[in-house]
């Protein structure tokens, strides 16, 4: 039985397969939702972060006539995966239509569970939602391994991107295995041909949707349609890519154990996953139902919030810390008070980056981590947030490295800054101890009044001059002074 019309494409031969795919963990049943609509606080700063601008994934914006245009293209992404799957039973390969009807079943025994991730109650009968996860599923799919070969043919051209611009030559050649393996299933893939990625602005917009809070489908669907593709080629080739390895080279990002590709989308760490752990979330026990709030609002551990805000750059600065660009994942901030110096990563600033840290920062709303009440990119948002008051502390940032600013002007990412953090309850719990070692260090006083004479006389090589000369100056004046008051006396 099959509920789209699936096409009969030309056959290629197929190795032959005597095994069944596995019913993966992740079916499980999950303790709570995780997959929500922005609340209307959060919409109504900039609804544009939160809405689509080409396609749709998931139930929230099903049958949109605003995404049409891209339905097509989704249905043949599909047939194109399914095309390209190497399935047998019982020593014997499937023909298309079978292999359709296997997808087909896959589905519909994932569609009770998958249903449970979503927060509302969905109006789709069973028949329509599993249509859904099919086509939206091999949608992702097949679009991530399209983005990897696409990578692997521009990975040596000069020109580059933002987000090719925060990563090493050495990432790449990490994910050479991860070429080899996509380019040998894809190597008569031609992007000039294809409708989304003949533009690489509407690919990058493809990819932006695909962060989306309420465009997501959950995790283990995903997994489970990319094993049923790709698993017969692994008793071919030496490297066997794990779907989270797929979303890490294709998103790049790093793969905590959440429940979709919103919760994985960490372009924040520079870890690649480690693929001797286990990166299969059980029964999705990390999430939890509600937004739970901070430990308290004055307080984070008995100790008064204020304890945990930082002065701007600027204030830093005249303090006497200096800043210093790390190659550390993003969210990872240091201060060694003992050398007086911050540390923190890179941050690349662009037309995308307001999308994703919202989306991102509304999906902590509601999930994180059982071990305490951890929001670590709410937190590092709010910490950016004290550092930044006007453009003269993105200038600061900016003139060491910690910043790189693709925006219009160096006053759009302080107004970015001021605004995003709204309605955020932060509790700087990541951050704790670093916010009070930077605090104590600012009051010292001995400190503050050493850094205050090296702001006011020595920042400048002429400014050295003159205070060195009115020093001696004034030591000369008040030698002359004393050596007459002794000639008068006598």
């Amino acid at each position: 039985m099959s509920f789209i019309d699936a096409g009969e494409p030309s056959e290629p031969p197929y190795d032959d397969l005597a095994s069944k795919l596995e019913r993966m963990s992740e079916s499980a049943c999950p303790k709570w939702p995780s997959i929500y609509r922005v609340p209307e606080h959060l919409r109504q700063l900039n609804a544009n972060a939160y809405t689509p601008w080409h396609v749709s994934i998931g139930p929230y914006h099903h049958n949109d006539q605003k995404y049409r245009v891209i339905e097509e293209h989704k249905v043949a992404y599909m047939k194109d995966l399914v095309s390209r799957a190497k399935i047998a039973k019982k020593g014997k390969v499937l023909s298309y239509s079978q292999k359709w009807e296997s997808y087909v079943q896959e589905v519909k025994e994932m569609e009770p569970n998958a249903r449970k991730y979503y927060a509302e109650t969905i109006e789709l009968s069973e028949e329509e939602f599993a249509k859904m996860l099919l086509i939206d599923g091999c949608f992702i799919v097949e679009f991530l391994c399209r983005k990897i070969q696409k990578l692997s043919k521009v990975r040596d051209e000069p020109t580059r991107t933002p987000i090719q611009d925060n990563e090493p030559p050495s990432r790449h050649r990490n994910f050479i295995p991860m070429y080899h393996f996509i380019d040998g299933v894809y190597k008569k893939w031609e992007p000039e041909n294809d409708f989304i990625f003949q533009s690489t602005r509407t690919s990058f917009e493809v990819r932006r949707d695909l962060t989306l809070l309420e465009n997501q489908l959950p995790y283990f669907v995903l997994e489970r349609l990319f094993h049923l593709t790709f698993r017969a080629y692994y008793l071919t080739c030496e490297y066997e890519p794990t779907f989270s390895e797929i979303v890490y080279c294709a998103m790049r990002t790093s793969i905590p154990n959440i429940a979709h590709i919103l919760s994985k989308e960490e372009v924040i760490s520079e870890t690649p996953p480690q693929r001797q752990r286990n990166t299969v979330p059980q029964a999705n026990e990390d999430i939890i139902p509600m937004p739970s709030e901070p430990t308290c609002l004055c307080t984070i551990n008995g100790r008064a919030m204020h304890e945990f805000r930082v002065p701007n750059a600027t204030r830093l600065g005249k303090a006497g810390i200096h800043f210093r660009k790390s190659e550390s994942p993003l969210l990872e901030i240091n201060f060694d008070p003992n050398k007086g110096v911050l540390e923190m990563p890179v941050l690349i600033m662009w037309h995308h980056t307001e999308t994703f840290f919202r989306n991102v920062m509304a999906y902590e709303l509601y999930n994180h981590s059982t071990d305490g009440h951890k929001r670590t990119v709410s937190d590092y948002m709010c910490f950016m947030d004290d550092l930044i008051d006007t453009e003269e502390d993105v200038k600061q940032l900016v003139r060491h490295g910690i910043i790189q600013n693709w925006l219009e002007s160096d006053n759009a990412v302080a107004d970015l800054f001021n605004s995003i953090t709204k309605h955020i309850l932060a509790n700087y719990s990541s951050y704790s101890d670093t916010c009070k070692k930077l605090n104590t260090f600012c009051n010292n006083a001995i400190r503050k009044g050493i850094a205050a004479l090296r702001q006011d006389y020595f920042n400048q090589p002429w400014a050295i001059v003159y205070f060195i000369s009115g020093v001696i100056l004034q030591t000369t004046a008040a030698i002359i002074q004393a050596a007459f008051s002794v000639k008068n006396g006598k």
